[in-house]
């Protein structure tokens, strides 16, 4: 869990210059990569963990608009992360979900 909260804490800080897409792309991948190494379907673990990563990711993206705008409304800072994901950000609880085989 650490080297992925270190992994988008450096992405956000690194590529403020960059577009909403080109950062979403390269969080994408590290997202979806670490979430299918580590959630195993049917363990709990796994499920506090993805949980626990979106968490981060709410927090991150809140600091990554504050940080990015003199001027922010605070309204879309608290909202960063419903918007990206509904640009295509991937949401860890449901792509766990969707990993999970239903019984």
């Amino acid at each position: 869990m650490k080297k992925i909260r270190a992994y988008v804490k450096e992405h956000l800080k690194g590529n403020l210059n960059l577009g909403s897409r080109r950062v979403i792309t390269g969080l994408n991948q590290r997202v979806r990569g670490w979430l299918n190494y580590y959630a195993m379907p049917g363990t709990t673990q796994a499920w506090k963990a993805a949980d626990m990563l979106r968490g981060h990711l709410k927090d991150s993206l809140y600091r990554y608009h504050r940080r990015k705008s003199q001027r922010y409304n605070e309204r879309f800072c608290r909202n960063a992360y419903y918007i990206w994901r509904d640009k295509g950000l991937v949401d860890p609880v449901s792509h766990y979900r969707a990993a999970t085989p239903k019984a």
